[in-house]
């Protein structure tokens, strides 16, 4: 009897009546994790129910695969079966590591809680989150408990190593030295780099090179002066941005920071040989413990996608997610990575995990929604 080889089921319980033609349980748990990740529709919560209990059928003598789906239960509201499902996962031999084991932990909780048992909810919470520190579902739910109870301080200190802002795509990196680091352009000058892109495309070149010629000179030396002045500029008028850039690099040359936002800024333009050259070159000058390290990595791995070198590309999109889970690009990238590889079921697997950090991301939204669309499900 032949094998799937994502879950290790047998071949012959990839087909039931009724259900989309996704292969093996594990696949249907995470499509179906997919469907009710943001207010599903009747039709959505319909159909990932159907998945969810065919996947068990599928993966009943597999206890990761019983916990996920249980916690999927959990958001349909069938707390009784997932309960039974739970209890059954347990009882079958030790789950194999900390993240379902936490997973398991949080379904117990849930449901603990429905029930009422307010205080044994909280401490199998607080127990799934000490098994697994990145589980973003138990760090909400035992913050709510906590400030359900009056405990506000003990509420914030579990979310913001959970919650963090992070940004994660190198275009948008605000540049700095330091926390308290001050923008290098002045208000006033990127008030006129405004007006020069105003008087820009109403035709009169003279006076957006006017502007244009005042903010030079205030920048003069200043590296950082022309990034900041690139990034302003960058949308409106991407011929300016990038003489901005090649300014900040002609002045700087060895300055990593600005090597590598050079190197994403090209990317950005498609101008991929020159973001090639400046990678390298940021890579070569970089630091221990570079601010913008993982910036490198992610680029590293955008560039190897795009030149069919997919082992190192698989390598770096996956260390950068790792490094920054809550990276929107990094998210993106990596998830689009592998749907593009003929690894859908793993791409939605990434973009579930990065949407558990950024709920209701738009972009990560639109990812998501593309996969499912590949894999040929579409909820009426």
């Amino acid at each position: 009897m032949g094998y799937n080889t994502l879950v290790g089921q047998p071949a012959d319980c990839n087909r039931n009546r009724g259900v989309p033609e996704i292969d093996g349980a594990c696949a249907r748990v995470i499509v179906a994790a997919a469907l009710l990740e943001a207010e599903p529709s009747d039709s959505e919560r319909n159909m990932a129910s159907t998945l969810l209990h065919s996947a068990i059928k599928c993966g009943q003598d597999d206890p990761t695969i019983l916990i996920r789906a249980a916690l999927q239960l959990c958001v349909l509201g069938e707390f009784e079966e997932a309960r039974r499902i739970a209890l059954h996962a347990g009882e079958i031999r030790p789950i194999p590591d900390s993240a379902p084991v936490a997973t398991f932990l949080h379904v117990t909780s849930v449901i603990a809680q429905v029930w009422g048992d307010e205080a044994g909810a909280t401490a199998t919470f607080a127990e799934a989150l000490a098994h697994h520190r990145e589980s973003q579902a138990s760090a909400r739910s035992l913050a709510r408990l906590y400030g359900s109870q009056g405990r506000e301080r003990e509420a914030r200190t579990v979310l913001p190593h959970q919650l963090g802002e992070r940004t994660g795509d190198p275009r948008w990196h605000r540049v700095t030295r330091g926390p308290s680091r001050r923008s290098r352009l002045p208000n006033k000058h990127r008030k006129m780099l405004e007006r020069a892109v105003t008087h820009r495309r109403r035709g009169d070149e003279a006076g957006a090179s006017r502007l244009v010629a005042r903010v030079n000179k205030r920048c003069g030396r200043d590296p950082d002066c022309h990034l900041e002045a690139a990034l302003a500029t960058l949308e409106p008028w991407p011929d300016l941005a990038k003489e901005y850039l090649r300014q900040a690099v002609e002045v700087a040359p060895e300055d990593p920071v600005i090597l590598t936002q050079a190197a994403s800024l090209s990317f950005y333009h498609r101008e991929f040989e020159s973001a090639r050259r400046w990678l390298e070159a940021a890579k070569r000058r970089a630091p221990p413990g570079f601010v913008f390290e993982n910036d490198l990595v992610w680029l590293e791995g955008r560039l190897a996608s795009l030149r069919g070198d997919d082992d190192l590309a698989l390598h770096a999109l996956s260390r950068a997610f790792e490094q920054d889970p809550a990276g929107v690009a990094v998210g993106r990238a990596l998830a689009e990575f592998h749907a593009s590889r003929g690894r859908p079921i793993e791409g939605l697997e990434v973009a579930l995990e990065a949407l558990a950090h950024r709920p209701n991301d738009p972009a990560l939204g639109r990812t998501k929604a593309r996969i499912l669309e590949h894999l040929g499900v579409r909820p009426d």
